[in-house]
């Protein structure tokens, strides 16, 4: 018997461990060409599966399925057949992140890119007293494909962002919806900004002047 099946990036790093023993082959899914996105919207369409892509124009089909869209094509190809609305997609990608630290920490990302700033490797090593090593030993699996980073050479550091600042926004309005907690994630941040960093001056500024 064969099984064929398909996980996030992120997941299968963590949740696949145990299916090792039985894995023959493995192949990483990457995005399609403008043929084979035509091809798949047209076999869609054909069998009525466009779900919430039903309706949109062709220009924003192929889009949503492109590398443009800066999300893994199982997400979007979830998103066309599931019917669910990208927010509900993002959140649960959010919500299946299988660790609770790295969770926070990509809550975190979240919150800096969503107003355009990276984060530094020195921002996370003080709000969650973890080093660069530390990432990429125990976190970096579970965050594969969510966040990206890369070393910053005009500042020395490494810097960490999400695939797209609109992502950012959508995972830090429905994961921090209690005003409460959102208060003390500003307070928390604000209190561990280096303000001679433009990228955390860029911050402060906005959060000071946010008002919910």
């Amino acid at each position: 018997m064969s099984i064929i099946g398909a996980e996030r990036t992120n997941v299968w790093n963590i949740e696949g461990e145990r299916l090792y023993p039985y894995l023959t082959r493995s192949y990483n899914l990457g995005y399609l060409k403008d043929k084979e996105i035509n091809d798949l919207i047209s076999l869609l369409s054909k069998y009525k599966s466009l779900g919430y892509l039903t309706g949109k124009s062709l220009e924003k089909q192929k889009e949503a399925l492109s590398e443009k869209s800066g999300r893994e094509l199982l997400v979007a190809l979830y998103e066309a057949t599931a019917g669910k609305p990208f927010p509900d997609i993002v959140m649960d990608e959010y919500k299946s992140i299988p660790s609770e630290e790295a969770q926070s920490l990509y809550l975190t990302i979240c919150m800096f890119h969503r107003i355009g700033a990276y984060t530094r490797a020195g921002n996370i090593s003080r709000l969650h007293n973890i080093n660069f090593s530390y990432f990429k030993e125990k976190l970096f699996k579970p965050l594969e494909s969510v966040v990206y980073h890369h070393r910053n050479y005009v500042i020395n550091d490494y810097v960490f962002t999400t695939r797209h600042q609109h992502i950012a926004e959508l995972v830090f309005e429905q994961a921090l919806v209690d005003q409460e907690a959102r208060y003390q994630k500003y307070i928390k941040v604000i209190s561990k900004l280096d303000v001679d960093y433009d990228s955390d001056r860029q911050v402060l500024l906005h959060l000071l002047t946010q008002r919910n």
